[in-house]
């Protein structure tokens, strides 16, 4: 199989994506199917999950030649990242599997004939070595949210960046009138975040809805570090469920509801921190 990216913009968004996936781990199995690349993983704590949706159409060429309905590849993050980090501006970026060849995946970043530099930017190809790693995909059922909000990705990272200064947790606070983030720290102080509900991109919540969860703000900034995949972020919150972040990696009518399912997309889902109360 061979999948090609000549879109700048796209390039950066898949770099962006295993330039940060370090965090989560140094390994990674990533399932190539007929119909997407799909990724699952949990961060080593356990308290945090992400998955990777890319769809074929994503790509400018994506060609599944294999006979099975996926095929799994174990990569280190680390090293795909640094490989990914030496492409030039105007370098297209393919990636090539053979599926009777299991031990190396084939990435080669070519230059594109239409392309005007006045550096040069020789055409690199890079062998990396396979890794057989055991791990078992999770069951992660929808849900639907009390309250989902949505904001420039860039300054909500800047916000909990600020937050973590000031203590371990964010507490966010949310009903029908504003969105509130609350750091707490015994020595450090307070700083609390009031965002009005206008200069939300999007806002939903349910009649009469008061929620106030806290979460790791390690963890959260670990989330946050992916905002340059996308413009926007989008948070799901529920009394029931883990806390959920989307990254959508595509633009698309917010309105379409097939298009926003179908969207390559980067998923977070992130689990509450329980009161001592409790």
């Amino acid at each position: 199989m061979n999948l090609v990216i000549s879109n700048k913009e796209k390039i950066k968004t898949f770099t962006s994506v295993f330039q940060n996936l370090k965090l989560f781990g140094e390994h990674l199995n990533l399932f190539f199917e007929k119909e997407r690349i799909y990724a699952q993983g949990m961060d080593n704590s356990h308290v945090s999950i992400f998955e990777i949706h890319i769809p074929a159409s994503w790509f400018d060429v994506y060609n599944y030649t294999g006979e099975a309905s996926s095929h799994i590849i174990g990569i280190n993050t680390v090293l795909l990242f640094k490989i990914l980090s030496t492409r030039e501006e105007n370098q297209e970026l393919n990636i090539e599997f053979d599926e009777n060849a299991t031990d190396n995946l084939l990435i080669h970043f070519i230059g594109q004939p239409t392309a005007k530099s006045t550096a040069k930017e020789y055409d690199k190809h890079f062998t990396v070595p396979l890794i057989s790693l055991e791990s078992e995909l999770m069951d992660i059922p929808g849900f639907e949210c009390s309250a989902e909000f949505s904001l420039e990705s860039p300054h909500f990272s800047t916000i909990v960046n600020q937050l973590k200064l000031f203590g371990n947790d964010i507490t966010i606070q949310c009903n029908e009138e504003e969105i509130r983030l609350v750091s707490d720290g015994r020595e450090s102080g307070n700083m609390s975040v009031v965002i009005p509900i206008d200069d939300l991109n999007m806002f939903a919540i349910a009649e009469g809805e008061q929620l106030k969860l806290s979460f790791s703000l390690v963890h959260m900034a670990n989330i946050c570090s992916f905002h340059k995949v996308s413009g926007q972020i989008l948070i799901e919150l529920s009394n029931e469920y883990p806390l959920r972040v989307t990254y959508y990696l595509d633009k698309f009518d917010v309105d379409d509801e097939e298009a926003k399912e179908k969207a390559a997309k980067l998923l977070f889902f992130l689990a509450p921190r329980v009161s001592d109360n409790e």
